[in-house]
């Protein structure tokens, strides 16, 4: 039996913004998107399939489009499914517009909203825009959450003094900046890294994202956008056959069953100079995955051993030469 499941609609890379920190290189210049109607038949798509409880909207902004944006969200909600909403909150110019959105997106039935807000949101959203967007949040039904990314040189705590009062009673998530997109450029001291051996490498699960680059992906984890693991293009076929895929993948699967540390182990054993060997510090498991993801020539090395351990897993067996 399946576990009940959440998507991503990653479907515009065009922003107001141009973060130097952006998991997927979001910018007023970038015109990548999934047109209007493949993403209306991926929405009456994932509407029609059982499994899927929750549907999440992100870009890009996704406010740029606002009217499209509460289509889309009424669309789902009205179904009887959830729906989450990020944003980098660029709509809070007064107390009143910020007001005008959020009822728009409770009319429209939204579940749960993220405000993006950080340093590098900074110089091209103003403080005073998120108060009244928090404010505005809070005065509503709906959730909130602020995600702020953060460097070795910003811990994020002056911003937040700035924005006083209005944090109170909103949950506030801070995560280091991830050296993916855009921000593969931000200088490698003011990446917050861990050694590896402190962190649980297991996989968090999988959660499909149809993004707009144009392919769909097995997990929401923003480093996995710059490899070529993916599961197809975007309308090629229908969510259950991308699902069905995600199923067959024995190296997905095999990250699901014995968890990253496994397939570091043998990527490692089959290759010393696996690019993983290299790796001593990251920012979490899913920078490790990426890595390992992106090393065409051992994961080939590997795969015959990959195969025979998800094979015998049937039968709660790894092989002890695998």
């Amino acid at each position: 039996m399946r576990q009940p499941q959440s998507v991503g609609i990653n479907f515009s890379g065009t922003c107001n913004a141009r973060c130097s920190h952006c998991c997927v290189s979001s910018a007023p210049t970038n015109r990548l998107s999934i047109e209007d109607n493949v993403v209306n038949k991926v929405i009456d798509d994932l509407i029609a399939h059982a499994d899927v409880y929750e549907v999440g909207f992100t870009g890009g902004e996704p406010l740029l489009r606002k009217q499209r944006i509460f289509d889309l969200i009424k669309t789902v909600s009205s179904a009887g499914k959830q729906t989450t909403l990020t944003t980098n909150g660029f709509w809070g110019v007064t107390e009143s517009s910020a007001r005008e959105v959020v009822e728009g997106l409770e009319s429209a039935g939204l579940s749960h909203l993220t405000i993006s807000w950080d340093g590098y949101h900074a110089p091209y959203i103003k403080a005073n825009r998120i108060r009244n967007a928090l404010q505005a949040a809070k005065e509503s039904r709906i959730p909130c959450i602020l995600n702020m990314c953060v460097s070795r040189d910003d811990d994020g705590f002056d911003l937040l003094k700035q924005l006083g009062e209005a944090t109170l009673g909103v949950k506030i998530t801070r995560f280091p900046v991830v050296p993916c997109g855009t921000g593969r450029n931000i200088p490698s001291d003011q990446i917050i890294r861990r050694p590896i051996d402190s962190f649980l490498l297991r996989c968090p699960g999988y959660e499909l994202i149809y993004h707009h680059d144009g392919f769909v992906y097995p997990c929401c984890s923003p480093p996995i956008f710059d490899t070529d693991m993916t599961l197809g293009q975007v309308g090629e076929v229908s969510h259950e056959e991308f699902i069905r895929r995600l199923e067959r993948n024995a190296l997905l699967a095999a990250i699901q069953k014995f968890g990253l540390s496994w397939l570091r182990d043998l990527m490692v054993r089959v290759n010393p100079r696996a690019k993983v060997a290299k790796i001593e510090n990251a920012v979490s498991p899913c920078e490790i995955c990426a890595l390992m993801l992106s090393d065409a020539e051992t994961l080939n090395m590997a795969a015959k051993f990959v195969i025979e351990a998800v094979t015998m897993s049937t039968f709660d067996v790894c092989p002890t030469d695998c």
